[in-house]
This record gives structure tokens, C-alpha cells and sequence, in this order.
């Protein structure tokens, strides 16, 4: 089967023996059709310069190769830009299963884009609508909406169509540069996985040196006790005490002396030892957490360089924040990049104020207003914007994490707080 085969609706159950058939481009003069007009258009009836931007854009790699398999076209051997190019030749024909099901996932994974825009009554509405969305960094889903609206003229789709193309230069751009960022950020990663091992090797140490210590007092302790009950015990204490060819009085006393020094040194060694242990327990906490973040940063990684694994099932692609808008109230800006590409990995939108002490509260308020939860790094934020936020927060019943510090692994490890029907 090759690039340039049609797969029709028609024969689906001779999928896989390569049948083929020809399909029509719908005319242009379909678009105006007065019963086009009274409901969105569908893939295949748009204009065939817009397939390459929908697909590239709305649909992950892995969506792609997904919908590939479930009609039975072989991905084996196929580059990223083979099966990118076979959906788009597939999505302008009517007769085409690949379309179909294109078009079906879209509508499937934008549901909520399609109902936000289905109030707009003018090409006008359809702009204003994209403008505020793209502000939110919804770039997919209201792309996908407003150009299969039936207000969605020529105008609407040229000043789209430049945007996003211009935004994929920009996407590229900004790609290859954390691309070279991050051999800088795996060193760094190796660095504090080894200063880790390091400080816990000396620990591990440390303990050691202490337990042989302490059995080394021990064993002093019951020798001198050992002698002290001999010396308590012998009949002839009175000797000890009034003759002077044996061991005379002081010599008791240096015992008992000896022997609460190295009661006192034990004391103190035992408390060494539990003090080394709470260390060693802080330690390997830390050396968990890091490891933690370590994977975290991986998986983000590997997202940013576009390696994550295919889905199997379409359970496990369901796994995502499903349109949720996510406000980050303070925190460094430079972390920010990754917190949301984070959420747009899980099919989120992001948003962020730096709730400095020059808070702007109209702004706050608005962002609340369009957030489904509120994200606060209390170690990086303003006292007034926080406790505004908490109050707004309290008033619209919506959550309001507050993370330890502004760090990736505090930032999901609050995502997994939110509530599933918020």
C-alpha cells in the first residue's frame, strides 16, 4: 500500500489485502453551499492547503501512527514525515476511511474547543475568539474549531494559516534551543546524583565507625563491671578497705570512676549514633526525592524531544488534565516554561501571574475567573496576592494548591491533587 492509496469507507474489511480506489476532491464551491453554511464543516471539506497545518498541529505524532493502525496501514519502516504526509494526502477525500477517522478523533479530542466556539455569529466573533484563546496558549483545539465553523470565510483562514505558520518557526526555534540545553541539564542531573552517593557513602561510614564504637565502650563497660562485682563481692571487703598490702581504698575508687567515664561516653556515643541515623534518614529522603525529580525531568525530556512512547490503548491517552486550565500564582519565569510544557503534554492549559508585591488584582481576579486551579509556591509569592487568591479561590469553589517550593516535581505532585471533577 502506498502513500498515494485511498483507503475508501466502502472496504474497510479488505483493509489489509491493499485494495484501491479513486477518490473526488470535493469542488470549492462546496464551502458556500447554503446547507454547508448551517453546520460545520467537516475534514475533507476544507481546503486542501489547510490539511497540512491541521494535522501537523491538532494531532501528536502518536495520534497519527494511532489512527494508521486502527485502519490497518502499516507504519513499519515509515518515517514521522511519511505518515504526517499519507494523513494529509488521505484527509481531502470524502471516500476516505483515514479522513473519517481523522475527523472523528478531532471532534472527539476538541469537543470542549467546539462548544466554547459554537456562540460566535460573524467571521468577526470567530477572530476575537481566536485571539483570546491564543493568548491562553490553546493553540490546537481552538484551531480546530474555528476552521471548521460555518462563519470560518477566507479571511479567517489566511490570518490563521499565517499565524500558526509563523508560530511553528517560532516552536522550531525554541525546540533546538532546549535541544542544546540539555546536555547542561544532564550533567547537572549527574552532578547532584553523585555529590548524593558521595554524601551518602561518608554517612554510611560514619555510622560504621559509630557501631564499632559503641561495642568497643561495651565491651570496656563489662570488663570494669566484671571487675567491680569481683572486688563487691569478695569476702574479705573489709581488707580492702584497712590493709595496705592489698588493693587499698583508692584503687576502688578509681574503678567506680572509670566506670561512670565510660557510662558517660557511651551515653554520649549512643546519641552520635541516633543522631547519625535521623542524618542518614534525611539523607536518603533527599536522595529519593531527587531521584524522583530526576525521572520527572526525564519524562519531561523526552517529551520535549518528542521520544514519549506511542499509546497501546485509547485508555491510556484518556490520562490527561482533558482541556483543565492550570494558574500558576508566583515562581520564577524561567521555570515556568516547563511547568507548562508539563501541562500541554497532558492536554492542559497554562497560566501564570508572578503575584509579585506590585500586585495587580484585576489581573489576578481575571485569571482566576479562567483557571480551573490555582498553584501557589509559597517560598516565591506575594503575602496580599496569595491570600487574595485564596480568598477568590474559597468564593468559585475551585482548588488552590500550595506547593513547598517552585520546583517540577512540587508543581505534579500538586497536578495529582486536583480533584477529577474540578
Amino acid at each position: 500500500m502506498t502513500d498515494s492509496t485511498l483507503i475508501p469507507v466502502s472496504t474497510i474489511a479488505n483493509l489489509a489485502s491493499g485494495s484501491q480506489l479513486t477518490g473526488k476532491q470535493p469542488p470549492a464551491s462546496s464551502q458556500t453551499d447554503s446547507n454547508a453554511k448551517q453546520r460545520r464543516y467537516k475534514l475533507w471539506q476544507l481546503p486542501a492547503n489547510s490539511h497540512c497545518m491541521i494535522i501537523g498541529t491538532c494531532l501528536t505524532l502518536q495520534e497519527v501512527k494511532q489512527i494508521a493502525k486502527k485502519c490497518r496501514y502499516p507504519t513499519d519502516g515509515k518515517s514521522d514525515y511519511d505518515l504526517h504526509h499519507f494523513l494529509v494526502y488521505q484527509a481531502g477525500h470524502t471516500d476516505s476511511v483515514i479522513a473519517r477517522k481523522t475527523h472523528s478523533m478531532l471532534e472527539k479530542k476538541f469537543r470542549t474547543d467546539v462548544t466554547r466556539v459554537r456562540s460566535c455569529s460573524s467571521p468577526a466573533n470567530l477572530l476575537e475568539h481566536w485571539e483570546g484563546m491564543k493568548q491562553t496558549g490553546r493553540i490546537a483545539g481552538t484551531l480546530w474549531a474555528v476552521i471548521t465553523h460555518p462563519e470560518c470565510d477566507s479571511g479567517v483562514l489566511q490570518t490563521i494559516y499565517g499565524e500558526v505558520h509563523m508560530m511553528s518557526h517560532l516552536a522550531g526555534a525554541s525546540y533546538h534551543q532546549q535541544l542544546a540545553e540539555l546536555p547542561n541539564k544532564e550533567r547537572s542531573i549527574a552532578s547532584k546524583q553523585s555529590k548524593i552517593n558521595n554524601q551518602k557513602s561518608r554517612w554510611n561510614s560514619k555510622l560504621l565507625d559509630s557501631e564499632k564504637t559503641i561495642k568497643r565502650l561495651e565491651a570496656e563497660n563489662r570488663k570494669l563491671r566484671e571487675k567491680l562485682e569481683r572486688m563487691e563481692q569478695d569476702s574479705s571487703v573489709s581488707y580492702l578497705q584497712n590493709s595496705t598490702d592489698s588493693i587499698d581504698h583508692r584503687d576502688y575508687r578509681i574503678v567506680r570512676s572509670m566506670l561512670s567515664d565510660t557510662n558517660n561516653t557511651l551515653k554520649e556515643t549512643r546519641q552520635q549514633l541516633r543522631d547519625a541515623n535521623r542524618q542518614v534518614h534525611d539523607q536518603q529522603q533527599q536522595l529519593q526525592q531527587s531521584t524522583h525529580d530526576m525521572q520527572r525531568m526525564e519524562r519531561l525530556v523526552n517529551y520535549l524531544m518528542d521520544k514519549g512512547e506511542a499509546c497501546n490503548t485509547d485508555d491510556s491517552c484518556d490520562q490527561t488534565l482533558s482541556g483543565k486550565c492550570v494558574l500558576m500564582l508566583g515562581g520564577m519565569p524561567s521555570q515556568c516554561r516547563h511547568f507548562k510544557a508539563f501541562v500541554e503534554s497532558n492536554d492542559g492549559d497554562f497560566l501564570h501571574h508572578d503575584g509579585g508585591v506590585e500586585t495587580n488584582y484585576a489581573q489576578i481576579d481575571q485569571l482566576i475567573s479562567r483557571a480551573d486551579a490555582v498553584f501557589c509556591p509559597v517560598e516565591q509569592v506575594s503575602h496580599s496576592a496569595m491570600l487574595r487568591a485564596k480568598r477568590l479561590c474559597k468564593k468559585t469553589d475551585k482548588p488552590m494548591v500550595f506547593l513547598p517550593k517552585a520546583s517540577l516535581s512540587a508543581f505534579v505532585n500538586g497536578i495529582r491533587q486536583i480533584p477529577s471533577h474540578s
